[in-house]
């Protein structure tokens, strides 16, 4: 199992501002394969933000007549012991199939919205590999509310 991170992962302000403000955690991740079980982690959502949908866009990572790539989306805690525990199909169901073609963005907002009183990651987990893997990114954003932690 592979784990793709997205180069500026943790580098990246995750609020605006001292009074958080807007923001948009995005991330993107330029895979080089793609097998069941490999985990992209595409960028941070901060502590105290509520996330109301995702919004995912990519290069088509499989390239086969008869395409098989297939993943779910969801979380995992930054710091394990800090939790919250990891679901990783919290956003989008096991077996979406978004990455067998060019994808200009698809909306991800079949939840109920999330508060994270902890950092996460949005996590993209494979749950079948590509028939024909080709190299590609995966772009998301987290369309978020700013509330701030208990």
């Amino acid at each position: 199992m592979a784990t793709f991170k997205a180069t500026d992962l943790n580098t990246k302000a995750v609020h605006v501002g001292p009074f958080g403000e807007a923001s948009l955690p995005a991330g993107k991740v330029t895979l080089t394969a793609f097998a069941a079980a490999d985990k992209v982690q595409i960028c941070k959502i901060a502590a105290g933000t509520e996330v109301h949908g995702i919004i995912l866009a990519n290069d088509d990572i499989d390239s086969s007549g008869t395409p098989t790539a297939a993943f779910k989306l969801g979380y995992e805690p930054v710091d394990t012991a800090a939790g919250p525990a990891a679901s990783d199909a919290y956003f989008g169901a096991t077996g979406d199939t978004a990455l067998q073609a060019v994808n200009n963005g698809k909306l991800y907002a079949n939840f109920d919205p999330i508060k994270f009183e902890q950092d996460v990651f949005l996590i993209l987990t494979a749950t079948a590999s590509a028939a024909t893997f080709a190299a590609g990114s995966v772009r998301a954003k987290a369309l978020v509310r700013n509330i701030g932690v208990k």
